[in-house]
């Protein structure tokens, strides 16, 4: 299902989400995650705006929504006998990070 984030934000997420997986790529870590946590905030405080960081990718709000992501889970590295086992797990791991970037792209088009 496609999330309901303006061009701009979703332009800004593939951006943050193409360095982490460029990041993770180099260093062979596999297996990991997009944690997208989406919520109607309630009528008081809980802001993007009202959080401890600059908003971003981080965080971000569009219709009535807040949403937030983070890359979880990518403590699994890629050794010699995972990149053999990978045959035989229809070559899941294979290019993972430019899997994940698809993800992104159907579920926020920019």
């Amino acid at each position: 299902e496609r999330i309901r984030l303006e061009p701009l934000q979703c332009e800004r997420l593939h951006a943050a989400a193409s360095v982490d997986t460029k990041f993770l790529d180099e260093f062979e870590i596999i297996d990991y995650s997009l944690l997208a946590l989406s919520a109607r905030p309630p009528t008081r405080g809980h802001r993007c705006a009202d959080a401890p960081w600059k908003p971003g990718p981080h965080c971000m709000e569009s219709k009535g929504r807040l949403y937030t992501f983070a890359i979880v889970d990518f403590l699994t590295d890629y050794p010699l006998g995972r990149k053999i086992m990978n045959g035989f797990n229809n070559f899941k791991y294979d290019d993972y990070g430019s899997k994940l970037m698809r993800y992104i792209a159907k579920i926020c088009p920019g």
